[in-house]
């Protein structure tokens, strides 16, 4: 390959041209394991303590791009991985990553309105008196 456009051969999954591709079409691939990414989330989050519940809402329903355990998925997905472990390890990387916003939450009392995610994350631990 000389550079430009890939032979067909190397077109991405969802066989569009790669250049049309656009962000909803990688979302629509995934979209079965990302409904078990976030039924694991919910059944891992489950638990008597109210914020734990909001936590988990919150990584579900945050309107974010989770682009991190989207990536993950498609990884898995593109080497034809099989199990169910790219479900709970998608999983993990969303409470790995909602920890750091909690973690920085706690260090800097002042979150920007620009870093969407970790000022939810903040607004929510004020809210329940954290």
């Amino acid at each position: 390959m000389t550079g430009g456009i890939p032979p067909p051969s190397m077109h991405c999954l969802c066989r569009c041209d790669p250049i049309l591709m656009n962000i909803d079409a990688i979302y629509k691939l995934i979209a079965p394991d990302m409904e078990r990414v976030n039924t694991c989330i919910q059944t891992r989050l489950r638990s008597e303590v109210v914020l734990i519940n909001q936590i988990g809402a919150y990584i579900i329903n945050s309107g974010g791009k989770r682009l991190r355990p989207v990536l993950h998925l498609l990884s898995a997905r593109a080497f034809g991985h099989e199990t169910d472990q790219h479900i709970d390890l998608a999983a993990i990387i969303e409470f790995i990553h909602t920890a750091t916003l909690l973690h920085d939450c706690l260090l800097y009392t002042s979150p920007s309105p620009r870093d969407e995610r970790r000022y939810l994350v903040c607004r929510l631990l004020l809210e329940m008196g954290g």
